[in-house]
């Protein structure tokens, strides 16, 4: 399944353990490095991506996710191995801190958890540490561009949040496409919308306005300061590279069920604390003056405790499930 990085040759169990050459996976709290790649790396076009090493638990922010459940993933992890059948072998490709390769591991799939960040998956394996997860998840530092793993080996990978922050796209979904089995599906975590009442519709309009008016006003403070944003960035790209190698989705409703109010904390939180892979560019000083300028911006026009000010959501969790294209036609 793994692809020995000195003689190409494929382990022959989960671990990706010592090969017949003599070469042994380096092992760094937990996790295997499977690759030499920085965290980010903007060093050469077609081959660009960023990641989340500055970003650790900071991505969770003031609303974690329960570990009980992890929300939406666990009722996804679970839908998913019903699907496939339990033992199924699956790649969570930018696992991050794990939330989607822990509750696949607890619902009885052999789980890779891939990422490009140490730091993520060492916060993950020490999260799933204290699970009894019998050697069914493996913690893998690897390059989305270069799997090192065997061809049509994996029954599915998911793919949850970082296709965009790569400016190859396309390069990775044909790595997904060799990695997977004929029969092997692409796997996109979601979720939809439920019916909520006129008032709470309202809360939740007024809540992602004023969110949208604070972002907005930190981007024009950061242009305002000589920062031009990211040389990429385009989810239609990848939607356009997932089209062209796999059939449109099934979507298929997960038995969860939850509600959101936490919006304004955790959009306020991802902004101060650039807790997201496009904002690690952001110079230091750039960042502190825009987002100083931002805070006064939405103190005044929102109050001081802006923060709190609630939204409302409904929603139930969904995958979305790509098969492979027939190869012929």
């Amino acid at each position: 399944m793994f692809i020995c990085r000195h003689c190409g040759s494929p382990s022959k169990g989960m671990l990706p353990e010592r090969c017949g050459c003599g070469h042994t996976p380096p092992v760094v709290d937990s996790v295997f490095q499977l690759c030499d790649d920085p965290p980010i790396s903007m060093a050469h076009e077609g081959r660009r991506y960023l990641g989340y090493e500055h970003v650790g638990e900071n991505y969770d922010g003031p609303n974690a996710p329960d570990p009980e459940e992890y929300g939406i993933f666990g009722g996804c992890s679970t839908k998913l191995v019903e699907l496939l059948g339990r033992g199924c072998l699956v790649l969570d490709l930018g696992a991050g801190l794990g939330p989607a390769s822990i509750t696949l591991a607890r619902a009885g799939a052999r789980t890779i958890a891939a990422d490009i960040s140490q730091r993520m998956l060492a916060v993950a394996a020490r999260r799933a540490a204290t699970e009894r997860l019998d050697g069914a998840l493996v913690f893998a530092r690897m390059n989305a561009y270069s799997l090192p793993i065997a061809a049509a080996s994996i029954d599915a990978v998911v793919a949850n949040d970082v296709l965009h922050q790569l400016d190859n796209p396309e390069a990775a979904v044909a790595e997904v496409l060799r990695v997977l089995k004929p029969a092997g599906v692409f796997v996109q975590y979601g979720s939809a919308g439920l019916p909520v009442t006129d008032e709470q519709a309202g809360i939740n309009r007024r809540c992602g306005d004023a969110l949208n008016d604070i972002r907005e006003h930190y981007r024009e403070a950061l242009l305002a300061r000589g920062y031009g944003g990211l040389p990429y960035s385009s989810w239609d790209r990848v939607t356009a590279s997932i089209a062209k190698c796999f059939t449109p989705p099934d979507v298929l409703r997960t038995g969860y069920e939850g509600v959101w109010t936490g919006a304004m904390a955790k959009g306020v939180h991802k902004l101060e604390t650039r807790a997201s892979g496009s904002a690690q560019l952001i110079p230091d000083a750039i960042h502190a003056a825009a987002w100083q300028d931002a805070h006064d911006y939405a103190t005044r026009k929102y109050g001081t405790n802006y923060r709190d000010l609630p939204g409302y959501s409904r929603y139930t969790g969904i995958l979305k499930v790509y098969r492979v294209r027939d190869r012929a036609a």
